[in-house]
């Protein structure tokens, strides 16, 4: 059998001859077929924009040395053409959703072929809406935000599916719904990058902040016990939330001055505890001081209010002093002078009231009341002892815990007494003086941010002691 070939005749030997010397392609049945040896990818185009692809010139391979490929494609859309000699898709895609699917055909010189089958996707990308609002968040304190269905839309209608970066520490994200949630756990400013993908690929991002603040109130002296963050203000101060929160608070008035010249002890600060659900903001605080000491003789201050929020607590009343005084009024009242003077009246739920002053010879004060009772009244000892008058006792004051250990605020102050036992007193309140010792003329002042009651004089020749300063502590879970 003869071929031709550049104008010439051969006969099959030298076909033959020319063929396993690879002088000439291999003919017939010795002929290989091409193959896809790497797939065409599918290509994803932006709705109306242009395309110009050229596949790789390694797609198709033959194994046949001198084989020449040609390539053709399935019929394609007007908007799309095919240039074979480069290999190359060129056209502009239709501003619509769409798939075009296409077959390339790569034959040897022998008829045989090969196709590889991709798709250009021209699609819509999802479109940024609505932006996403700046957050703010509580570090510590559990946080939840749901972005709007809204945020982004796709022109194609298709369905979105979601994901996000830069959370801060603590939080995550659950693209089903849409949420950030989680307990955030360090303070921290990040933007949040949320990005929408449709079925094709295409997205579109939209950033916002999260913004995480400490959620530790400032003011006062800061400590802590048993998962609780206290603050303790011995003196004037503010105190700020970031944030709203229930607090418990104890709230103590300065206690009242004891009255001078057998005079009755002074009143405990009123004292006020309990709960409160506070705003985030500022609130100042007041705390009230004790009753003064030796200002001038028969001039008896009461003790100050102290103040936190809505809450008033009114300082503790001035005990009275042998002559025709009572006690006077206040968050506990002061007790009654000599003379069977007496108690002032305290503030209800906040203190009792002050003991009467003991009538002739008038050398005895009653008690000041405290925040858990009342004053005690004078008494005398058994005639024998030649009229030993015993100050009243100071009213009880109420144990409280709040700053993590118990502790007494409030008690009233003892009355002096013409006697040697000076009248006793509790919870930070001091006792009274008395007048067979020169030493005790004077009692020993209550105790420091007590709002205890100042103790009464034992001497026509002394004064009554100061009452002690309040104070205002509130806690929280920390």
């Amino acid at each position: 059998m003869g071929t031709a070939s550049n104008n010439s005749i051969h006969t099959s030997q030298e076909v033959y001859n020319k063929s396993i010397t690879n002088e000439w392609p291999v003919y017939g049945a010795n002929n290989h077929a091409p193959v896809v040896a790497n797939a065409i990818p599918n290509q994803l185009l932006v709705a109306g924009s242009s395309i110009n692809y050229q596949f790789p010139i390694n797609t198709f391979s033959d194994q046949d040395v001198g084989d020449v490929l040609t390539f053709t494609t399935s019929t394609l859309p007007g908007w799309l053409t095919f240039n074979p000699s480069t290999r190359t898709f060129s056209g502009v895609t239709p501003s619509t959703l769409g798939v075009t699917t296409i077959t390339v055909t790569a034959t040897d010189l022998y008829g045989f072929t090969a196709n590889s089958i991709f798709t250009i996707t021209h699609d819509n990308a999802p479109i940024a809406a609505n932006v996403i609002p700046n957050q703010l968040a509580s570090n510590g304190v559990a946080f939840s935000f749901q972005f709007n269905s809204n945020t982004f839309t796709d022109p194609d209608l298709e369905t979105l599916t979601y994901s996000a970066t830069g959370m801060p520490t603590g939080i995550t994200f659950t693209p089903s719904t849409r949420t950030f949630s989680g307990t955030p756990t360090v303070v921290s400013s990040p933007t949040v990058t949320v990005t929408a993908t449709d079925p094709g690929g295409l997205s579109i991002t939209s950033a916002f902040v999260i913004t995480v603040v400490a959620t530790e109130a400032t003011g006062g002296i800061i400590t802590y016990s048993s998962g609780y963050t206290i603050h303790t203000f011995l003196s004037n101060g503010t105190f700020l939330s970031p944030v709203a929160r229930n607090v418990e608070y104890l709230v103590v008035a300065g206690g009242g001055e004891g009255g001078d010249y057998y005079g009755g002890g002074g009143g405990a600060g009123g004292l006020l505890s309990g709960t409160l659900m506070l705003a985030d903001g500022s609130y100042p605080v007041v705390v009230g001081a004790g009753g003064l000491y030796g200002y001038e003789t028969h001039i008896i201050t009461n003790g100050s209010n102290s103040t936190f929020s809505t809450l008033t607590a009114i300082g503790g009343g001035a005990g009275g002093w042998r002559g025709g005084s009572n006690g006077y009024g206040g968050g506990s009242g002061g007790g009654g002078g000599g003379s069977s003077d007496s108690g002032g009246a305290g503030v209800s739920g906040q203190g009792y009231a002050g003991g009467i002053g003991y009538p002739s010879p008038a050398i005895g004060g009653g008690g000041g009341g405290g925040a858990g009772g009342v004053g005690g009244n004078t008494s005398q000892l058994p005639p024998s002892y030649n009229y030993i008058i015993v100050g009243g006792s100071g009213g009880p004051g109420i144990n409280n815990s709040i700053s993590g250990t118990s502790i007494g605020y409030a008690g009233g102050g003892g009355g002096g007494g013409w006697c040697w036992t000076p009248a006793t007193a509790s919870h930070g309140g001091s006792t009274g003086a008395t007048s067979r010792d020169s030493s005790l003329y004077i009692s020993p002042p209550p105790r420091v941010n007590s709002g205890g009651g100042g103790g009464g004089a034992g001497s026509s020749q002394a004064l009554g002691s100061a009452g002690a300063t309040g104070i205002v502590i509130i806690r929280y879970l920390s």
